[in-house]
């Protein structure tokens, strides 16, 4: 009875037939039943048909794999198409080489990393390529097996980078890194963001300092200064979301001279989202510019980090200052040659107390943008307005281009000269509100005497505020200009003027 099931058009006939007359079964042997009764069966159906599906499938993706080559690589045999690889890299070859791109051998990761141990350790020993020794015929071979072994170092370091483990050894490192950071980045955040209202980047400095903290502490002055002027750390209030569509420009606008570790711990922690989208996208262009503008932004904040831990471990003092609970006790432990401000444990106590106290929102809030239908009647207005900011953004670039190249990239003259620029324009901006609020005519002598005293002690409040701006500019322009105001007039006490030519330009434009 077997031919009579060797067909699969048998077998299902077979089946129908014994499904709708059961009484055939009967005068059957026991073998032929049990191989109905298994071909009947839903589960041993199913089975068949996925075997059949799975050797059609792989059938045909060899097919495809074999018509997916070159119509010339499809009819080859094993050893042509090797052959024909082996030629397409050695050509591929020798283009990087014309190119100027060494390209790596394949080496393994053991013998790589040994043999850049041991050259690593022959050229310290050796010196340097200039090396200087009395005998010329032995400073003559020491020179040569120097350069020999930059070239094997160089080979070698190329290897072994191209390496999967190496590749994997730095996933691992820098993975345990963060986890190393990422409670003392955490607490930096909360702190710094304790200290800065969630509509900082629409407050002026002056709005900061008038503002009324949640613990009804006064805002200090130098942490308003600080906020504006190093401007990115208002990104610590922008939603990550709108930071990852930033245009490059604006990203690279931001100033980040003068950050402290306490600083840059706070931005590594709320850059780790857009800086992992930036770097999915480095096949853009902008997202390629965005991305490396923080990784130099990180690698800044890696050395510091580095250096803080360093000078801890030298001094013998195990202090974290973005997780200490204890300042007194921690500071009193610290001890160092280093006085004062050089001290970075000192510098770093300094700045968090500057950020404590303050009371505001220390979890992530940021402004809510409403998207606004456009007003066609105020749509001259609003122009104007972006038009101006505009203008007074590429202002403050062109400013710090032209103080760069004056001071000739000296930080700190760049940082004061930008910031009495701005401490100037926000005096100048309140004395002409002040000078067009200030009501000049008085009430007639038929109105009541109270109303015209009224109008009277609101004209002098005026004239009292704009003289002491007018005397705030005044003194600023004169400390800018090395002008000794102290005591007796005395040309002798004054000292050098310091100011760029582009700082003159704007105190004539003023005056």
């Amino acid at each position: 009875m077997n031919h009579v099931l060797s067909s699969p058009g048998r077998q299902k006939a077979l089946v129908r037939l014994m499904s709708s007359d059961p009484s055939l079964l009967s005068g059957l042997d026991d073998e032929l039943l049990a191989s109905i009764t298994l071909l009947s069966d839903p589960p041993t159906q199913m089975r068949r048909h996925s075997n059949r599906t799975q050797s059609c499938s792989k059938g045909m993706l060899y097919l495809f794999a074999r018509l997916s080559r070159t119509p010339q690589a499809a009819f080859m045999s094993n050893e042509d198409e090797s052959a024909a690889l082996k030629k397409k890299l050695k050509v591929l070859e020798r283009q990087l080489k014309q190119a100027g791109i060494s390209v790596a051998e394949v080496i393994p990761y053991e013998v790589a990393k040994r043999k850049v141990e041991e050259v690593s350790k022959r050229l310290q020993e050796i010196g340097s390529s200039e090396v200087v020794l009395e005998n010329k015929q032995a400073q003559a071979a020491a020179r040569k097996e120097y350069y020999i072994l930059e070239q094997e170092m160089e080979k070698y370091h190329m290897a072994l980078v191209m390496t999967d483990e190496y590749i994997e050894e730095q996933r691992r490192k820098e993975f345990e890194w963060e986890e190393e950071h990422r409670v003392a980045n955490l607490q930096a955040a909360r702190l710094l963001r304790s200290a800065m209202p969630v509509n900082i980047s629409r407050l002026s400095e002056r709005d900061l300092i008038e503002l009324a903290t949640p613990t009804g502490v006064a805002f200090p002055a130098e942490l308003a200064r600080r906020l504006k002027r190093t401007n990115v750390l208002q990104l610590l209030r922008t939603d990550p979301k709108t930071i990852v569509k930033m245009h490059p420009s604006v990203i690279e606008g931001y100033r980040t001279t003068g950050l402290t570790l306490l600083e840059r711990r706070a931005l590594h922690h709320v850059m780790l989202h857009p800086f992992q989208e930036w770097k999915k996208q480095q096949m853009d262009e902008l997202s390629q510019k965005k991305y490396s503008w923080y990784c130099k932004l990180k690698d800044a904040f890696v050395t510091a980090a580095s250096n803080f831990q360093n000078h801890c471990e030298t001094s013998g003092t195990a202090f974290d200052i973005a997780v200490h609970d204890d300042d007194e006790v921690a500071m009193e432990q610290h001890n160092c040659s280093l006085l004062g401000q050089a001290c970075p444990v000192r510098a770093e106590e300094r700045v968090r107390k500057l950020y404590s106290g303050l009371g505001f929102l220390p979890d992530a809030g940021y402004i809510k943008e409403d998207i606004l239908k456009g007003d066609p009647e105020g749509a001259g207005e609003k122009a104007l307005l972006e038009a101006q900011a505009h203008a007074r953004e590429m202002v403050t670039n062109q400013r710090q281009r032209d103080l760069k190249a004056h001071y000739k990239m000296q930080m700190r003259e760049v940082a004061q000269a930008a910031g009495a620029l701005e401490e100037m324009d926000t005096i100048l901006d309140r004395v002409r509100a002040l000078d067009e609020a200030l009501p000049f005519s008085l009430p007639s002598c038929s109105k009541q005497d109270s109303t015209r005293g009224m109008h009277e002690r609101k004209q002098l409040t005026h004239c009292n505020s704009l003289l002491s701006c007018t005397r705030e500019l005044a003194l600023l322009l004169a400390k800018r200009a090395g002008i000794c105001l102290t005591g007796k007039r005395d040309p002798a006490n004054d000292e050098k003027d310091s100011r760029s030519p582009v700082e003159m330009e704007a105190n004539l434009l003023r005056l």
